[in-house]
């Protein structure tokens, strides 16, 4: 048995290198292509042309090596709902444009609805973590970091920048919307074992403990309710937004940051926030 499973992985790598050589050629083609356009290109000229065609490549692999990996959900043909359990049949192929950091390409799997609870599901997409979006939750993953730097159009802007794959400043706003829904001020904040590393790497000595500084600032924030798309939004009104920041600062002129969160609440809400980050802090570590 564990010879046949390793030569059954070994077929599997051989028939995703057979794959990965062809979509090699072809990107090689490419790349002959541009060469042809500027026969003497520069190390930013063979940078840039790698950047942009690199994805024709890679994505290519993403999408052979899931049909190597899992076969057998991109054939199957029954399978239980994820609901009620019924054994259901595959009522068709469905076809999904995935957008991943290494590329887009096609997602080809079984889709099956279960009558009895109105259901409908894609095993393989349960089986990998596929979002219900085009970009995936790496792409996520990674917008969400740069639209909370910058403004949405020019998070977008210098995502596909450097990344070479397009993302509206509407999908942008929108991943970092549903981050701040679901984050809490738990699970924004680190927690007290995270809080103790970042003090102790600051601490100079133990009779010289790095200072703890806590600020707090309040502003009326103005906010407008959501609407249906190509709709005008209502009137916005003005709301008190909150928030304090927590870091560390030593006799080396050394900040480091601790914590931060804000929230439009009054100055209950925020005292509740001060209070979950105090008790995480061990004050017999700084001054």
């Amino acid at each position: 048995m564990q010879c046949a499973a390793i030569l059954s992985h070994f077929n599997v790598l051989e028939e995703f290198g057979n794959m990965s050589h062809k979509k090699l050629d072809e990107w090689i083609d490419t790349l002959e292509a541009g060469f042809r356009e500027n026969p003497n290109p520069s190390l930013v000229d063979l940078s840039d042309l790698f950047q942009k065609s690199r994805t024709q490549f890679l994505s290519a692999c993403m999408g052979a090596a899931i049909e190597r990996l899992y076969p057998e959900y991109m054939e199957q043909e029954w399978a239980d709902c994820t609901r009620c359990g019924k054994k259901v049949y595959r009522k068709r192929m469905d076809k999904k444009i995935v957008s991943t950091m290494q590329g887009a390409f096609e997602l080809e799997r079984p889709y099956f609805y279960c009558r009895t609870c109105k259901h409908g599901f894609c095993p393989l997409d349960e089986k990998l973590g596929v979002s219900t979006k085009r970009h995936q939750y790496d792409i996520q993953k990674r917008i969400t970091q740069t639209a909370a730097k910058a403004p949405f159009e020019e998070s977008a802007e210098i995502f596909q920048e450097l990344s070479g794959i397009p993302i509206g400043n509407h999908f942008s706003h929108e991943t970092l919307n549903a981050v701040g829904d679901t984050a809490t001020v738990e699970m924004v904040i680190p927690d007290a074992d995270e809080i103790t590393r970042r003090i102790d790497q600051m601490a100079v000595n133990e009779t010289e403990l790095p200072v703890l500084v806590v600020t707090a600032d309040g502003a009326h924030a103005p906010t407008r309710p959501k609407a249906p798309r190509n709709t005008k939004r209502g009137k916005g009104s003005y709301h008190e937004a909150k928030g304090f920041r927590v870091y560390l600062f030593d006799s080396a002129d050394r900040i480091s940051h601790i914590a931060s969160w804000h929230q439009i609440g009054d100055a209950v809400n925020l005292s509740k926030a001060v209070q979950i980050i105090s008790d995480r802090i061990p004050r017999d570590k700084v001054r």
